[in-house]
């Protein structure tokens, strides 16, 4: 396992993959493993940056070959 990371930013890293393609998969087991890592209050700041990240992406998708050159 690498060292690089530490095991917030693995969990961190984690969800925003799981939220952003299978969200299906954030089942009980990875939120108790999540909040051992993050507060309540940290878990739902985290949850809106994430969300925020993925629609920011997929409104580019949208709008970079019909409205602009990004």
């Amino acid at each position: 396992m690498s060292d690089v990371l530490t095991r917030r930013e693995k969990i961190a890293l984690k969800y925003a993959e799981k939220l952003g393609l299978e969200p299906q998969g954030l089942d009980d087991a990875f939120f108790a493993m999540a909040r051992d890592a993050f507060s309540d209050a940290e878990l739902v700041e985290l949850s809106h940056v994430i969300a925020a990240g993925i629609s920011f992406e997929r409104a580019l998708e949208v709008f970079k070959p019909r409205v602009c050159s990004i």
